[in-house]
């Protein structure tokens, strides 16, 4: 199945916009749709060979591309551990998300979300299954808000592809509202193996960018961060309980 990696959203026509799509089992390459409106004279100048050939893409959109890619590669490639720490309210929904989510709304019942259809479930199962660990700890704060609500009750999804999912509640731990900084940490324990992924968002929960770092004082804080939330949980089928929020009917 063809992913798109990365689309210009803001041209004429959307299904003619420049876009990068990821083909699975090209071992690692992409495919890149731009403008057939290059110069033949560029074209003859640069030496293109048979068979191939040059289209016109946004510069951004290529680097946007590459950060992508490389963030995707370092869930691919970890060894032991990938931790998540949630802080928001709200995350702005996938497009795959939206109609589930006015489902949600409507006490309708949930579009089916399961490893069959989803590659992120898939790629937690499989991972899982070879032996590595997937951990989300989410710190919540009263009353919740639709999407968490929402986020909370289809979680248990990933908990049955795989994955560990707490919840911590900031009214028990008033402390946890100072901490406002989304990560990801893989392979966490790693002397000099660990990632840290520090995620970026807007006040309406839409994803900005991410910074790999390496560098070990963030290393050092995610992990202490981690560790201080963790010891202080509950699984979140346990705080659904908790709150009298029923899981979600899938049909």
């Amino acid at each position: 199945m063809l992913r798109v990696v990365a689309k210009i959203e803001t041209c004429n026509d959307i299904d003619t916009c420049p876009q990068i799509v990821e083909v699975p089992g090209m071992a690692g390459d992409v495919l890149v749709q731009g403008y057939d409106d290059v110069d033949p004279n560029g074209t003859a100048e640069a030496g293109t060979p048979a068979g191939e050939r040059l289209v016109r893409v946004p510069r951004a959109m290529l680097i946007e591309a590459g950060r992508r890619l490389e963030r995707e590669r370092l869930f691919e490639e970890f060894t032991h551990s990938a931790f998540r720490l949630e802080t928001l309210p709200a995350y702005q929904l996938t497009p795959e998300s939206q109609e589930r989510f006015r489902a949600f709304l409507a006490g309708e019942p949930l579009p089916e979300r399961t490893p069959t259809n989803s590659p992120w479930l898939a790629r937690i199962r499989a991972s899982t299954a070879a032996g590595r660990t997937w951990t989300r700890a989410h710190i919540v704060t009263q009353p919740l808000t639709d999407l968490m609500r929402f986020e909370l009750v289809t979680d248990l999804e990933n908990v049955e592809a795989g994955e560990r999912v707490y919840v911590a509640d900031s009214a028990i731990h008033p402390w946890m509202k100072g901490l406002t900084q989304d990560f990801w940490l893989l392979d966490g324990d790693e002397p000099n193996g660990a990632t840290a992924l520090l995620m970026r968002y807007d006040r309406q929960g839409r994803f900005l960018n991410a910074e790999i770092s390496t560098d070990h004082d963030v290393i050092r804080r995610c992990r202490r961060r981690r560790d201080m939330v963790l010891a202080r949980v509950i699984p979140v089928a346990d705080y659904l309980d908790q709150i009298g929020l029923e899981p979600a009917r899938v049909g």
